[in-house]
């Protein structure tokens, strides 16, 4: 199973594009969604106040047409035709046969009442109570004569007009004696500070309904609350329902029913005549207990409920805006509700913070997509500067990187060059220092090497010399004394090319015959029938072949390479060749023996640098007394199949 790799091993433009996405892109995220939300919660804040501002305005509305009613209920009070026939109830009739005939007799009465109700649509009916509370006029006695002489003490209205001596509109907005909603607004007719009648208005069900109505079309649900929590009319889904219809809410109290029936009659103690009672109507309580606290306190508002969409039904979450229906006193006539379901209160909101989101995920999306460019653009020269140095240290031939001079990363890869290049010549200068402490210390080995040899050469030398004068001082024959003092001669010659200056090889310059040096020294060797050493000449050349140079120095030269070449071959020849190109003369000393590597060619050369080492002391001592002669030496061969070194002289003296 494959494993995640540890973050320090990932790429570089993927540790960027990480860091951007953990500091930048998801910051910016965050921040949108939460300016999103954020929004929202205004939104839906500034939402809630328009309900409630909605709700409070519709509350003024109700208590300006009740404060119309009052006003207009006070006017009705005043008229002087009423005030006129008024003095004709002081004997207080009570029967209904008397109430009628007072009715006949002021046929004016009835007039002015049908004029009044027929003024204004929401009046549904308008009749004038004696002190008593007995119904001696009315606009309906036409559809309703059995009203006239009915007594009407019970009700609040009347009650409140003789006992408060001014307007009163009823607060419970239920008739208690029928289904419909209407309002009773009252006044007392005074005269001389004495209450001889009241004046009843029943305003229409439909006036309130109108309102209902209205409301819910603007806002989508509304309801009127009468002061005690009973629902008095009802379009809560949009439809404005009576109480036939079976999806009505009207007459079911928002708390429970013992606390309607508990504040009903701590205010109102009363009924009908024949028993039936407001409290009768109300049927099982809706559950808006926390709204119902809500609306006790007398302002307007705004919140969430489980509102039913219809009585029985499983509640639904709805934004319920609601404000106090306030009378001249203290108590409110009612409340006005306002909903609408919290799905689709909040689902604008919603789409307005979906649409806020949106925008702000496509900017830090081009945002991502810009930086993620430039990171890959950015990190590209970094991984070539990375590529371009690992080449470096690797020691590979690279180009300049092509990046701008100007920037920071122009300049790392400036320096990076020039360190590297530095740290080249560094290694150079290192590895010239080493070969140079090598060569000294090859020389130095040499040297000693040379040195020993040469001491131990020349001991072997003074021991023959001494027993070759002993030898002559019997014999006498100068040959061996001759062979002596050369081999003498060599001796210090090879002393003096150990002497590591070439100052101490001071050559003395005399004509040579070359032939005959060349042929006395192969003369001298020891003669190996299976490797014999001769002599070629050119056939151009004259047959005494004269050149100025030390004869020491080039007979010990050519005695070193003769017998190198003598060591090195075991069977097969020698020979010693002489020619001549132009001023140069050239002796070489060709071998088929066991050859030379390239190496070991260069190194015997007079132009090598490198000291002799294993190809013994005799080359390099030959090397240095070339160099004394103003020779060159060269050398060439092949292993297996010989070698030649070749030794080329100036024909003018050296200087």
């Amino acid at each position: 199973m494959p494993r995640l790799r540890p973050i320090r091993d990932w790429p570089l433009s993927l540790k960027l594009a990480t860091t951007v996405l953990l500091l930048a892109v998801i910051p910016t995220l965050l921040a949108a969604y939460l300016n999103a939300r954020e929004v929202e919660s205004q939104s839906f804040v500034r939402e809630t106040q328009s309900l409630q501002r909605s709700s409070a305005a519709a509350a003024r509305r109700l208590e300006e047409r009740v404060g119309r009613l009052r006003a207009y209920v006070e006017l009705v009070a005043q008229n002087p035709t009423i005030l006129a026939a008024v003095p004709d109830l002081s004997d207080a009739p009570t029967p209904q046969a008397q109430a009628r005939a007072w009715d006949a007799r002021h046929p004016e009465i009835y007039a002015l009442l049908v004029s009044l109700r027929r003024a204004n649509p929401w009046f549904e009916n308008v009749y004038l109570l004696d002190p008593a509370g007995v119904c001696i006029a009315t606009s309906e006695r036409a559809t309703k004569p059995e009203m006239v002489g009915r007594p009407y003490d019970y009700r609040p209205y009347f009650q409140a007009a003789l006992e408060n001596r001014a307007p009163f509109v009823s607060d419970v907005l239920k008739n208690a004696t029928s289904p419909g909603t209407g309002i009773f607004v009252s006044a007392p007719v005074l005269r001389d500070d004495a209450v001889v009648g009241v004046v009843v208005l029943k305003v229409q069900s439909g006036a309130l309904h109108e309102v209902v109505a209205d409301l819910a079309r603007t806002s989508g649900s509304a309801m009127l609350v009468d002061r005690f929590g009973v629902v008095v009319s009802d379009a809560w889904t949009g439809t404005l329902r009576d109480t036939e219809d079976p999806q009505s809410l009207q007459f079911h109290p928002l708390a429970s029913v013992a606390r309607f029936q508990t504040l009903f009659e701590q205010t109102r103690r009363y009924g009908t005549r024949e028993g039936e009672h407001y409290l009768d109507r109300v049927q099982d309580p809706l559950p808006l207990d926390p709204l119902w606290t809500a609306l006790q306190q007398r302002r307007s508002g705004a919140a969430e409920h489980a509102f039913p969409s219809a009585f029985g039904q499983t509640p639904i979450p709805t934004m319920v805006g609601y404000a106090p229906v306030m009378s001249s006193g203290d108590e409110p006539y009612g409340y006005v509700l306002l909903g609408e379901p919290a799905a689709d209160f909040r689902g604008p909101l919603h789409e307005i913070a979906e649409s806020a989101l949106l925008r702000s995920g496509l900017v830090a999306f081009g945002v991502a997509l810009v930086i993620a460019l430039l990171i890959r653009r950015f990190s590209r020269q970094i991984v070539d500067l990375a590529a371009h140095a690992r080449r470096l240290a690797d020691g590979e031939p690279t180009e300049p990187l092509r990046l701008p001079r100007d920037d920071e990363l122009g300049v790392l890869a400036t320096s990076v060059e020039r360190l590297a290049e530095q740290m080249r010549q560094a290694v150079r200068a290192e590895h010239d220092a080493r070969a140079r402490s090598d060569h000294a210390r090859d020389l130095a080995e040499a040297v000693a090497k040379a040195r020993t040899e040469a001491v131990a050469r020349a001991h072997a030398v003074l021991d023959g010399a001494r027993a070759a004068i002993d030898e002559a001082t019997e014999l006498a024959p100068r040959g061996n004394l001759r062979r002596v003092s050369a081999q003498l001669q060599g001796t210090a010659l090879d002393l003096a090319a150990l002497a590591n200056a070439d100052g101490t090889l001071r050559p003395k310059p005399r004509r040579v015959v070359l032939t005959s040096l060349v042929q006395e020294l192969v003369d001298a060797q020891d003669h190996d029938p299976e490797r014999p050493v001769t002599v070629v000449a050119d056939a151009a050349l004259e047959t005494e072949l004269e050149v100025q140079t030390d004869p020491a120095m080039l007979r010990r030269l050519l005695e070193h390479l003769v017998d190198n070449a003598c060591k090195f071959t075991r069977r097969g020849k020698v020979e010693v060749r002489i020619s001549r190109d132009g001023d140069r003369i050239r002796l070489a000393i060709a071998d088929t023996g066991i050859g030379l590597t390239a190496r070991q060619a260069s190194r015997i050369s007079t132009q090598g640098e490198e000291p002799v080492g294993d190809s013994g002391v005799g080359l390099w001592v030959a090397r240095r007394l070339a160099r004394a002669l103003g020779a060159a030496l060269d050398a060439q061969g092949e292993v297996g199949r010989g070698s030649t070194v070749t030794v080329e002289l100036p024909a003018p003296a050296p200087s």
